[in-house]
């Protein structure tokens, strides 16, 4: 089975964090680090790719589940 290339990762000389253009404290800096994140998940194993997802689906579960009992009892009462 051959080998899939996978892209290098952009900016990472020496094996350290990339070099971010934005401040991390401003909405395009936010955007910047979600792009990194997007593209680190992309060329990382399968397995790091679903804890990814299990992570993140446990953080945003809570999150909905909430909003739609608040919209919920909005329109109850």
């Amino acid at each position: 089975m051959a080998r899939r290339r996978r892209r290098p990762r952009p900016d990472a000389g020496g094996g350290g964090f990339p070099r971010w253009e934005h401040n991390p404290f401003t909405v395009e800096g936010e955007i910047e680090r979600l792009g990194g994140i997007s593209r680190g998940l992309s060329t990382a194993p399968r397995w790091a790719r679903y804890v990814a997802r299990g992570v993140a689906l446990m953080i945003l579960l809570p999150v909905a589940i909430g909003l739609v009992a608040f919209v919920v009892g909005i329109f109850t009462d």
